[in-house]
């Protein structure tokens, strides 16, 4: 019995002095721990080609025209790209059977990152009266395309085999509104990447033909600025140039016939008339020459000085322009007689003679003037400012200046 006890006793000493021994464990040593396994991340597989069909309608008739659009979505990266042999995908190549293949178009490629999109349009027809109210299914189509890969570095690219991608199947129904297999309803839009280039390009037409015009209406917007800041900054008092040539020789030649109005039934030539008959002749005699008269805004109230003309501007309804000359009788000095120019010579010489005639009867001492040889004076150089004030128009120019090119161009006999 005291054995059994003993024994006991020292099993369970035993057992305890285990335990701590695997608890504290030995001088030196270290714990040992257990390293989770290392995940390696998985590279997402992408399709190098994509392709899908789309129908314009979703169920057809016999004999009734519809669409049926390709689209293929390729993989172009920097070391690889897929090549995808589109002489077989031609309208003009490919055999759709059963349905027709009437026609169709080829869309410009759309890019999109690391995506190149193309598309293909068929103009098919289905002709089978076997198949009213049945499902009839797309044709099996197999586009061929190679992995075409380029190393860091390398200029030329390696073509990989032969591929195949199978396009999935769909069916349309004929003489029906929606196929057997169709989960949901099937979208019946025709626009394609041809449409939209088509669209894209008449959207650039108009932008760029709307930024002109805006350009154009800032442009007359900046002028229309620059004129009213400029009329109020500065606000002319003498214009350079206030009557033109011609309208100077109409009021040089209404001044002449004042003149002789005044000079019917009266007596004696006065000073003013003779001074007003000197200041147009003056007038008259600087425009034959191509001089240019002196002219000026007359001021509010002003007087019209001795050897000038009052002229006024806007059809004789705008501001009083004072005009003068200076020319001679001497200034005009010897004329040259040309054989092609005799009427220009006349006219010098006429004005000439009325200028000596004018001056003359002007400055002279006093005694008895020639009456009659001023009244004939008078009525000759009315007779020229008339002429020249018709000759100096701009109608007249430009029809004289086109006469005379033709003259000069045409060749000698």
């Amino acid at each position: 019995m005291i054995w059994f006890k003993a024994r006991a006793r020292l099993t369970r000493a035993l057992r305890v002095v285990g335990l701590v021994g695997m608890v504290v464990g030995a001088p030196g040593d270290t714990p040992v721990r257990a390293q989770a396994p290392q995940v390696q991340p998985q590279m997402e597989e992408v399709d190098p080609l994509n392709c899908w069909w789309r129908t314009s309608v979703s169920a057809i008739t016999v004999g009734q025209p519809f669409t049926l659009v390709l689209t293929c979505a390729i993989v172009e990266a920097e070391t690889t790209a897929a090549v995808v042999d589109r002489a077989r995908l031609d309208p003009r190549a490919i055999e759709l059977a059963p349905f027709e293949v009437l026609g169709g178009t080829v869309a410009p490629d759309v890019k999109a990152g690391d995506r190149t999109f193309f598309q293909v349009q068929y103009n098919l027809r289905f002709i089978n009266e076997a198949f009213f109210s049945q499902d009839i299914a797309l044709p099996p189509l197999a586009i061929s395309y190679r992995i075409q890969t380029r190393g860091s570095g390398q200029d030329a690219a390696t073509l990989g085999m032969e591929r195949r991608f199978a396009m999935p199947n769909q069916t349309l129904r004929v003489n029906s509104l929606v196929p057997a297999d169709a989960t949901d309803i099937r979208d019946a839009s025709t626009m394609t990447f041809a449409d939209l280039d088509v669209m894209s390009s008449r959207a650039r037409l108009l932008t760029t033909g709307g930024a002109m015009v805006l350009g154009l209406a800032g442009v007359l917007v900046l002028v229309g600025l620059a004129r009213g800041i400029g009329s109020r900054v500065r606000r002319p008092t003498v214009a350079t140039r206030l009557l033109s040539e011609a309208s100077m020789l109409r009021g040089a030649a209404r001044a002449l016939g004042a003149v002789a109005r005044r000079r019917q039934g009266a007596g004696p030539w006065s000073a003013d008339d003779l001074a007003e008959a000197l200041a147009a002749t003056r007038i008259v005699g600087e425009c034959a020459i191509d001089r240019a008269p002196s002219q000026r805004l007359a001021g509010p109230g002003e007087p019209i000085p001795t050897g000038a003309i009052g002229v006024r501007t806007r059809f004789g309804t705008g501001p009083v322009v004072v005009v003068s000359g200076t020319v001679t009788s001497k200034a005009l000095g010897p004329i040259p007689a040309h054989p092609s120019r005799a009427s220009r010579s006349a006219r010098l010489t006429a004005i000439q003679q009325a200028l000596a005639t004018f001056t003359a009867a002007q400055y002279a001492d006093s005694g008895p003037r020639d009456e009659v040889a001023l009244d004939e004076t008078l009525s000759t150089v009315k007779g020229i400012a008339r002429r020249l004030s018709l000759e100096r128009t701009w109608l007249m120019q430009r029809l004289t200046l086109r006469a005379w090119r033709q003259l000069m161009e045409r060749p000698a006999l």
